[in-house]
C-alpha cells in the first residue's frame, strides 16, 4: 500500500524533534493523521519498537487528535462528524 501527504495526511519514517510541532499543527487547524513508519515516497516501512519511538517525545500512550476537520464539519458531513464521536 502505498500512501500520499496532503493537508490532512503527514507521513513519517521516525519521529523526529518536530513532531510534537506536527501534532500542535494538526490541533490547532482541520486534523488530521500523522503515519509513523511511512517514507515520504509512501511505501511503508514499519516502526520496530513502537514504545521506543513514543519515548523518543516523552508520549506514554497511543492516542487520537481531532481536529476541526472532522469534529466541526459545518457542510453535514456527518460520517466525519460521527468518526470524531466516536473516536473520544
Amino acid at each position: 500500500m502505498k500512501y500520499a501527504e496532503s493537508p490532512q495526511l503527514e507521513l513519517k519514517e521516525q519521529i523526529n524533534a518536530e513532531f510534537k510541532k506536527e501534532i500542535i499543527a494538526f490541533a490547532n487547524t482541520d486534523g488530521g493523521e500523522i503515519l509513523v513508519g511511512v517514507a515520504r515516497d509512501g511505501s511503508v516501512v514499519g516502526v520496530e519498537d513502537t514504545e521506543a519511538e513514543m519515548e523518543k517525545i516523552g508520549v506514554g500512550e497511543v492516542a487520537t487528535v481531532t481536529g476541526r476537520y472532522y469534529a466541526m464539519d459545518r457542510d453535514n458531513n456527518y460520517d466525519k462528524v460521527e468518526k470524531a464521536y466516536l473516536a473520544l
